[in-house]
């Protein structure tokens, strides 16, 4: 499947199809009105039966299908995008400033209460596990920690790279080969959750290849992990990977054999990873396929997620919309891609199952994700609960992109467009936040920033209270990035020149240096630019930081609504 079927790129140049590139190709559908999508779908059928691609055929067919039927926004108690992109810009700037109305201090309440009772859960379950690992318990101090206190060490110890002392070394061995989630019962969920992030722990130092399944020449270590629903083999593995330098990533994906067929890989040795293709699906592709889903067997996102917080043990039990509702095959196909890690994108099928698509999908939402910060599981039941009550689509959770426009100053807006070269935060899932294009983890001070997201997040939820964030703000102006007094010091982080400046804060969220002097010659204009240019990317960074625990917010007080 090298792009769009040769008939359709021929006959629709004139509009712009022709292009061999599928994501051009999507791109340049999406702008077609209704009409010209009716006549491309006409002429599919006409070429279906002497059409050389198949695949290719099934899958622009589908394309057209889904951008003729846009998602239903029928329901009088959706929630207007424009409405969430002012709350949520609310919300942020009273986290920078610690402040909080009502609103917001009923949305953490309800969090927190929620998280403690989940807390609690993943607590008891995880020291059955350690217990079982032979992992000795934790020594809880006589005198409790204070939030201040906290915060203070959590910035001390990104600020200064230091590594927290690892309990997980010299433990028994444990056969990550599977986990298995029951639909229906949210305790099942927890546990894999548990088993994965403990896993992912003893992935360091003499214990990582002691754990790892293989090792390849590039000297990756490699641990497959299924997720099985129910006793049912999904096709679905967490594939945890990471080198002894520290480099590694978790990506849930699914294997596929050259005729884009689901397959269980025969691997009896690192030899053998090489010739796997893998499905290994972004938010956008999770989102094509959770829209096909619901296209087909729902007609709206509400009652597909009533299936999913069911099989999540979320929400009560609901019936399959068809006989082997699971088994179905999906006609979007996403990217293949080689095994290893450079990712390479391969030509090919790729024939995922409805089951495959859900499990994905929920896999990355409460499998992987809350790894990072563990209130994030509760904030994504929340976004599929607000979707089955009929408050937001997946359309509105995972499709348009929250940028930011600085016109007067930065505000977070929604993003239409299908273009994603913007400055962005990602979309409304709290768990696909897009942190690269202001805090860079190529930049020391940027990325420090980018590293104290989740655990800041993690803290506000779990020892905070509503205006926690400010006290973590705080903490990191006075930790982090500190410019000594002396001019003439030179240091990678600041270029401290002989020229004479004026005297600029130095400050957290902005570090780079401004050549004031080289601007006297373009006017004084351009030195208000370059204060304006500080000032938006000061406030991006901030608004970036503090995105995650602004739409978990957010999403409650929709649900609360």
């Amino acid at each position: 499947m090298a792009g769009p079927p040769k008939e359709i790129r021929t006959k629709f140049a004139g509009i712009g199809l022709d292009t061999d590139n599928w994501v051009v190709f999507e791109q340049k559908l999406a702008r077609c009105y209704g009409t010209t999508l009716t006549i491309i779908k006409s002429y599919l059928f006409e070429i279906v039966g002497t059409c050389k691609d198949a695949a290719a055929w099934d899958r622009v067919f589908w394309l057209v299908e889904r951008s003729r039927h846009k998602p239903p926004r029928s329901f009088d108690t959706l929630t207007p995008l424009k409405t969430v992109a002012k709350r949520l810009f609310t919300v942020s700037a009273g986290l920078l400033e610690g402040a909080s109305d009502l609103k917001m201090q009923k949305a953490y309440l309800g969090l927190n209460t929620d998280f403690g009772e989940f807390h609690q859960s993943y607590k008891d379950l995880k020291a059955k596990h350690l217990s079982e690992l032979g992992v000795g318990q934790k020594v809880t101090p006589s005198t409790p920690e204070t939030f201040v206190s906290r915060v203070d060490r959590t910035v001390d110890r990104v600020a200064n790279g230091t590594k927290k002392k690892s309990r997980y070394s010299g433990l028994a061995k444990t056969d990550m080969s599977h986990v298995e989630v029951i639909p229906g019962d949210r305790d099942t969920w927890i546990d894999a959750l548990v088993r994965l992030t403990a896993l992912r722990k003893r992935m360091q130092g003499a214990e990582l290849a002691k754990v790892a399944q293989y090792k390849t020449e590039d000297g990756w270590f490699h641990i497959l992990t299924e997720v099985r629903l129910g006793n049912s083999h999904s096709g679905v593995w967490i594939h945890n990977s990471k080198k002894k330098n520290g480099e590694g990533a978790t990506r849930v994906i699914s294997f596929v054999d050259k005729d884009g067929k689901l397959i269980t890989p025969e691997v009896d040795s690192a030899e053998d990873l090489d010739g796997l293709r893998i499905a290994d699906l972004s938010y956008a592709e999770l989102y094509a396929l959770l829209e096909e889903v619901e296209s087909r067997f729902f007609g709206d996102s509400a009652g597909l997620a009533r299936l999913l917080c069911f099989l999540l043990g979320t929400g009560e039990e609901v019936p399959m919309p068809v006989a082997n509702f699971l088994e179905k095959t999906l006609l979007y196909q996403p990217k293949l891609k080689a095994f290893g890690q450079k990712r390479t994108v391969v030509e090919g099928p790729a024939h995922l199952t409805v089951e495959s698509a859900l499990v994905s999908f929920l896999a990355v939402l409460f499998l992987t994700e809350p790894r990072h910060s563990l209130p994030i599981w509760i904030s994504n039941a929340d976004a599929l609960q607000c979707i089955a009550r009929t408050r937001l689509t997946f359309y509105d959770l995972l499709h348009p992109n929250m940028t930011f426009a600085a016109e007067v100053r930065p505000y977070l807006q929604l993003d239409f467009r299908s273009e994603q070269e913007v400055t962005s935060i990602g979309t409304l899932l709290a768990s696909a936040n897009t942190a690269k294009y202001t805090l860079s983890p190529e930049e020391e001070h940027t990325r420090k920033l980018k590293e104290l997201i989740m655990p800041a997040c993690e803290l506000y939820f779990k020892h905070g209270n509503v205006n926690g964030m400010k006290t973590v703000v705080d903490s990191m102006g006075a930790k982090l990035f500190q410019a000594e007094e002396d001019d003439n010091q030179e240091d990678d982080l600041f270029d401290r020149s002989t020229k004479k400046q004026p005297k600029v804060k130095d400050s957290v969220w902005f570090t780079e240096f401004l050549d004031w002097g080289d601007l006297d010659e373009f006017g004084k204009n351009n030195k208000k630019i370059a204060r304006d240019y500080r000032g938006n990317l000061i406030r991006m960074r901030q608004l970036t930081f503090v995105a995650p625990v602004a739409k978990m917010l957010v999403l409650r007080e929709i649900l609360d609504s």
